[in-house]
């Protein structure tokens, strides 16, 4: 399937976005004098991996359950549909593995959480 143009930038923002947070969540609640005494000079320049996969914070799940509900609303009562995408995204907080029958960014939840159990 090809994007459209504004459809690319969005992913891209969804993408950078996320990893960015990847790459600042092993410091996110550092102040920076402990950030460089841990990591030199240059700060944090790697992630940090857990069992091989860079973990991403509440503010990327919270996007990626967001931009969910918006495409699934399909421009009928978004706010409806974010919420029924925050309530997914609870779902994936109190199970280690999402239900099956849940929307699109849960899907992808569950196969990164897959993946990362059998590593």
């Amino acid at each position: 399937m090809e994007l459209t143009e504004m459809q690319a930038r969005a992913v891209g923002c969804l993408v950078g976005g996320a990893a960015g947070d990847a790459l600042g969540y092993a410091v996110e609640f550092m102040q920076d004098a402990a950030i460089f005494r841990k990591y030199g000079e240059q700060g944090i320049t790697e992630y940090s991996l857990s069992g091989g996969v860079a973990e991403i914070s509440d503010d990327t799940q919270m996007t990626m359950f967001t931009a969910e509900g918006l495409i699934l609303s399909g421009g009928e009562e978004p706010l409806r549909a974010i919420y029924e995408a925050y309530l997914r995204w609870l779902d994936t907080q109190e199970r280690e593995v999402p239900r099956a029958d849940t929307g699109l960014a849960s899907s992808l939840w569950r196969r990164c959480t897959a993946a990362a159990l059998r590593e």
